[in-house]
């Protein structure tokens, strides 16, 4: 039954209103992967970089949401800027998305020297399908809906995806390598899906006429505070929004290293009401492997019966240094110094 209530409310809601609906990509642990929220952030770590993010969302409830993305990028000096691409693959009920884009970012400095900020620009290019595959059912005595599909249904369409970023990132030297230079505090703002594309055709129904794929914006930003070469906490804030719902993140993350520990409280309505609290906890597993694991605990109206919450795992792999031909790459400006 709820199964069928969830397929239902989909196709009523995400289909013909589709902004009533989750639009933009929700992520617990999104500090650590900034770049499938932004183009501009390619290559912002200092080397090369995959990231990989599996979502599990309101468990308990049959059709959640799920959620999995795969992200690699890197910086390329003589691009002046970085390069990447990302795959995203959604399902919530019959209504699944599977995406894919390429990158570009250019980077310059707002300074004369390393530790000046630096200031990256980035455009995003590629498509989205968005599929419906379901099958409705109606009791006899409530009588068929003209405005919904009967029996099953199958339909996709794939749009043009564009998106553009800018994101600012502030160095300072860390304390566990010193005369290393680490990233200390980032804005991060962008907005995806700028062509609105038309997506009608999902669902051959008159409701369905004006279905877009709206536009989103994300705004992220954090601040690393040290304490010593061991131990750090980096507040963030993450804001969401269609232009029409909104959703706002604030979490801090302590880092003692080998670990990571994190603490947070998600918002709808830019904050004012609550949907979850979560925590999440991860490992430096050495220089380039790290994991992440995350669990949201829903305190909403929708976790009435206490069974619905949320599980995201991330792993990542970061080569820091970028070569070519066997030797590292110097930037002469210091823009990218990737070597001593």
């Amino acid at each position: 039954m709820m199964k069928k209530l969830l397929s239902f409310a989909t196709l009523c809601l995400l289909v013909p209103a589709l902004a009533l609906g989750q639009t933009y990509v929700q992520t617990t642990m999104s500090t650590l992967n900034r770049f499938i929220y932004n183009p501009a952030a390619a290559g912002y770590n200092g080397g090369f970089n995959a990231t990989s993010c599996f979502r599990s969302q309101w468990t308990g409830i049959e059709g959640h949401p799920t959620l999995f993305t795969l992200a690699a990028h890197a910086p390329v000096p003589k691009l002046r800027g970085g390069v990447g691409g990302y795959m995203i693959y959604d399902k919530l009920g019959p209504l699944s998305t599977l995406g894919a884009n390429v990158s570009y970012a250019y980077k310059f400095s707002l300074g004369g020297d390393k530790m000046s900020p630096t200031l990256s620009v980035g455009a995003q290019l590629g498509f989205l399908q968005k599929a419906l595959n379901a099958e409705w059912k109606y009791n006899a005595s409530i009588g068929i809906d003209p405005l919904v599909p009967l029996g099953n249904y199958s339909q996709s369409v794939i749009v043009p995806n564009l998106g553009a970023g800018v994101y600012l990132s502030l160095p300072g030297e860390d304390p566990g390598n010193p005369g290393e230079i680490t990233e200390k505090a980032y804005v991060s703002l962008s907005a995806v899906d700028l062509l609105e594309p038309s997506i009608s055709s999902l669902a051959q129904t008159p409701s369905s006429s004006d279905a877009r794929v709206p536009r989103s914006f994300y705004l992220m930003g954090g601040y690393r505070f040290f304490f010593n070469e061991k131990m750090s906490l980096q507040p963030n804030l993450i804001f969401k929004t269609d232009g029409i719902s909104a959703q706002m993140d604030i979490n801090a993350m302590m880092d003692i290293k080998p670990m990571f520990f994190g603490v947070g409280y998600r918002g709808i309505g830019a904050g004012r009401h609550s949907d979850a609290m979560y925590a999440l906890v991860g490992a430096n597993i050495n220089t380039n492997f790290t994991m992440g694991y995350s669990y949201d605990f829903t305190v909403s109206a929708l976790n009435a019966g206490r069974m619905v919450h949320s599980h995201e795992l991330v792993v990542s792999y970061t080569i820091p240094k970028v070569q070519w031909y066997g030797r590292v790459i110097k930037d002469t400006q210091g823009i990218f110094d990737y070597g001593k």
